[in-house]
């Protein structure tokens, strides 16, 4: 079996938590199969502080679905590499991204009517690329500030959601980015199994979604 646990708890050990001049980035090679999946979520939720975890599973054999949540749990991405022939390229593409973080420690803060924000813990945004939150609210009215640190400087921006429309499309996608922290939820132990699952199967019931509760 691929013992991953015991290196995960290595690289999560931070011995300098309080820095935040820099960016602690780990990132997690595996070309095997994925066990203590519960551990390991448990580990990320408690141990990751200020380090971003960047998972690449190689080939057939690595659990997508858990490094992808590992990832979002741990602040990163995840990269898929299906073959030998792609690792140059796709290795060389995920360095080259993080050597260009811009904005990392960011907040969200949503003023007049209230907004359910997903997904729970936000991700360091790096060149070029953009933030992607999806919002659930009673009303389309109010401001929605995203604020952050630029290096040593502090940035904000604000944006009014006066003009926001309505979209089936947005709200599937909330719900299904919903069930995602839900289920980072239960793997870290933050929440059982009982509670999940009935969160889980309403989610699927009102946004008309395949889950693992509802079909």
């Amino acid at each position: 079996g691929t013992e991953m646990l015991p290196a995960l708890n290595a690289a999560l050990e931070d011995v300098h938590p309080d820095d935040r001049s820099t960016v602690r980035q780990i990132i997690f090679l595996t070309d095997g199969d994925l066990s203590n999946e519960k551990e390991m979520m448990q580990a990320i939720a408690a141990k990751a502080g200020r380090s971003r975890l960047f998972m690449v599973g190689i080939g057939s054999a690595p659990n997508m679905y858990l490094m992808r949540r590992m990832a979002e749990a741990g602040r990163g991405t995840y990269t898929n590499i299906g073959s030998g022939e792609e690792v140059a390229a796709k290795m060389t593409a995920l360095l080259d991204r993080l050597k260009s973080p811009v904005l990392r420690d960011i907040n969200v803060t949503a003023q007049g009517a209230a907004l359910d924000i997903t997904p729970r813990r936000l991700p360091d945004i790096y060149a070029g690329e953009p933030l992607v939150l999806l919002g659930k609210g009673s009303e389309l009215n109010g401001k929605l500030t995203v604020s952050g640190m630029i290096g040593d400087r502090p940035w904000s921006q604000t944006v009014d959601l006066s003009a926001a429309l309505e979209s089936p499309a947005v709200a599937k996608a909330w719900a299904n980015r919903r069930i995602a922290d839900v289920e980072a939820a239960r793997s870290s132990g933050e929440t059982d199994d009982a509670t999940a699952d009935e969160a889980v199967a309403q989610l699927g019931l009102t946004y008309g979604i395949l889950t693992g509760q509802t079909s």
